[in-house]
């Protein structure tokens, strides 16, 4: 189910958003792809514990590690969090 919808996801943001024109749009695309979708569904499953656990400071911790700009395709990940930030109030500190 999270990979339907990510891929759902990840073709509106292609369509709407210079950076995936941009990102989508090199050489080595499909390698880069199949990162980006790993991390997100890495994302996706902690954000799902969260929403079962919203004061889990372990779940919580998870979740800012992959959201630092550090981190692979933290801009992608912070974006997502961002647009969902009714659903986990609770990392509203970490996407500012």
């Amino acid at each position: 189910m999270w990979s339907i919808y990510f891929h759902i996801k990840m073709e509106n943001i292609q369509k709407e958003n210079l950076i995936g024109k941009i990102f989508f749009g090199h050489v080595g695309s499909d390698k880069r792809w199949k990162l980006l979708q790993k991390e997100m569904n890495i994302l996706y499953k902690q954000l799902e514990k969260i929403h079962n656990m919203p004061n889990s400071k372990v779940l919580i911790r998870i979740v800012s590690s992959l959201l630092r700009r550090e981190s692979a395709f933290a801009a992608f990940k912070g974006c997502y969090v961002r647009k969902h930030i009714k659903e986990y109030p609770e990392l509203q500190k970490y996407v500012e």
